[in-house]
């Protein structure tokens, strides 16, 4: 298996992709090689525009939560969008986030996209607070509560760099 991927690094978003949208499991020794493969620096090696496809490919297929989460477990979304996976463990104010901190709500929000989001949607829905994590403020006191002031500002700039990062056109990172 190890030998297949390194032919072709892609196949290993191929295999993530096949797996949720047909509603397979792993077979072990493929993620045991997916994983190795991962950890030998051979995601990156995947073309630009090959990687931002299957990364688009997942995100307006139903089973988008899945995937998000496989590429979450595989180390991939912390090689390829550590934006995503910088919300983990940041807090957000209980009163308007009870799903706990930002990976969480990212993560729900997923599950409410229509079967079949617009690619610049589903984009839009996965990249949205990712201007959570520099904005974070912590209360000074127990009265107080979270701030993420301008995170949308923050994040959208963020956005932008991500998506240039991924060669989406100027078109498409500027809205």
């Amino acid at each position: 298996r190890k030998v297949r991927i390194r032919e072709d690094p892609l196949r290993i978003m191929r295999a993530i992709r096949f797996k949720n949208h047909l509603n397979f499991s792993y077979n072990p020794e493929t993620t045991k090689a997916i994983k190795e493969e991962i950890e030998d620096g051979f995601i990156e090696t995947i073309a630009t525009d090959r990687l931002r496809d299957e990364l688009t490919n997942l995100l307006v297929h139903p089973s988008r939560r899945q995937a998000i989460l496989d590429l979450n477990e595989f180390g991939i979304l912390d090689r390829v969008l550590p934006e995503v996976t910088a919300g983990k463990g940041i807090t957000q104010p209980p009163q308007f986030h009870a799903e706990g901190d930002v990976w969480q709500h990212e993560l729900l929000i997923l599950d409410y996209l229509p079967i079949n989001p617009s690619e610049r949607l589903a984009w839009a829905v996965l990249l949205h607070d990712i201007g959570k994590g520099p904005t974070s403020i912590k209360p000074h006191n127990a009265k107080g509560r979270i701030r993420l002031d301008r995170h949308y500002e923050v994040g959208a700039e963020i956005a932008k760099a991500a998506l240039r990062r991924l060669n989406f056109s100027n078109h498409d990172t500027n809205d």
